[in-house]
């Protein structure tokens, strides 16, 4: 009669459900504000390039105060919308697919978002600090010796009067800018008086822009950063769950003890070919299992 040997599968760590599905659902959302988010900057490009192009043709504004043109600011915001788009794409396909391609096309998108992100902020961060070293060494004989469209140009985006508060320096010419109502509350002296100096404006508008580079620079790394590892716990929590297969179950093979002639051939219908299939080969006659499967 032949020997039965009972041997036990190795454990293999089992699945947590609930884990891969808050991962997914958390993946999920994360696409959806990408999504979101892609399809507010791409708008506001294509609003800002609809605008440029309706102008003169100059395609440059304030340029005074801004040395990168509106129309490159318009295209770059469109660029940096699509590439944002198709990430929260591939996150959101690969989240209810369980695609690993969808998910690496998610890595790739973040990445490219990430050096995207950190160039502009870094560029920004620079050039506030390089213009407001610039209007830091602006001193009063050089306002006055500005010319009106610089000082019209200066009280306008500062929402200032003359180069200190209250001073004669003012431009009070007719409004040169359309946003100003056909008015330039400048001219009259009461008004004048109500608005700050633009030299102490000036720089405390580029050192709002620097505070303001910064915190979204930072917010938005943090963000990316966040994203990228709630997409790695999903991947990984996706590979665990394909690889997983319920385990630990005893099964029987016979050894070669005796038996018929096909189990003692290790025919398909004897106790090699069970054993074979079990995905383990029939110990030699004799040998002890120790319920390791050696």
């Amino acid at each position: 009669m032949p020997d039965v040997v009972v041997v036990n599968q190795p454990q293999r760590p089992q699945r947590n459900p609930g884990r891969l599905v808050c991962a997914r659902i958390l993946l999920i959302l994360v696409s959806l504000s990408m999504l979101t988010l892609g399809g507010w900057v791409l708008a506001v490009g294509v609003l800002m390039k609809r605008l440029v192009d309706q102008e003169s043709g100059t395609g440059q504004t304030y340029s005074g105060s801004f040395d990168v043109s509106v129309s490159g600011i318009a295209i770059a915001l469109i660029v940096y919308g699509c590439i944002t788009l198709a990430t929260g794409l591939c996150g959101c396909l690969g989240a209810c697919t369980r695609a690993r391609g969808f998910i690496t096309a998610f890595f790739v998108g973040l990445s490219i978002s990430l050096l995207i992100t950190v160039a502009s902020g870094s560029y920004a961060i620079q050039n506030a600090k390089n213009r407001q070293t610039e209007w830091s060494a602006l001193t009063a004989r050089d306002w006055s010796a500005a010319a009106d469209t610089d000082r019209a140009l200066a009280q306008f985006v500062y929402s200032c009067c003359g180069y200190n508060q209250g001073d004669s320096l003012a431009y009070t010419g007719s409004a040169l800018f359309s946003d100003q109502n056909g008015s330039n509350p400048c001219a009259a002296a009461a008004s004048a008086a109500s608005y700050p100096g633009c030299y102490a404006a000036g720089n405390t508008f580029w050192q709002s822009r620097i505070n303001s580079a910064i915190y979204s620079l930072v917010g938005s790394l943090l963000g990316l950063l966040l994203a990228a590892l709630i997409a790695g716990c999903t991947q990984r929590y996706f590979r665990e769950a394909d690889d997983y297969q319920p385990s630990g179950a005893p099964f029987f093979y016979f050894g070669g003890g005796g038996g018929s002639a096909a189990s003692q051939a290790g025919g398909p219908s004897g106790g090699a070919g069970r054993a074979r299939m079990q995905g383990y080969e029939p110990l030699p006659s004799g040998k002890q299992d120790d319920g390791l499967g050696r």
